[in-house]
């Protein structure tokens, strides 16, 4: 599974990787509504951070982005 985000207004995408087991999804600093993650542990990691509306809609993302990283578990 893949993941794909783009800029609102733009619409140019931000960010683009597959959704793999190993990543670790951590809460942004000071805020219930920001999640951060690495892409990897390899020279061509990336570091990515989302941030929400609301405390809803991230924990939502939350848990999507684990059903994924779950289903990829079982596929790989």
């Amino acid at each position: 599974m893949g993941f794909l985000a783009r800029r609102p207004k733009t619409n140019e995408i931000c960010a683009d990787h597959t959704v793999l087991p190993s990543i670790v999804v951590k809460p942004s600093v000071n805020s219930d509504r920001a999640w951060v993650w690495n892409t990897g542990d390899t020279k061509l990691s990336e570091m990515f951070a989302i941030r929400f509306a609301n405390a809803e809609l991230a924990h939502a993302f939350k848990t999507e982005f684990q059903k994924a990283q779950d289903h990829m578990a079982a596929v790989l």
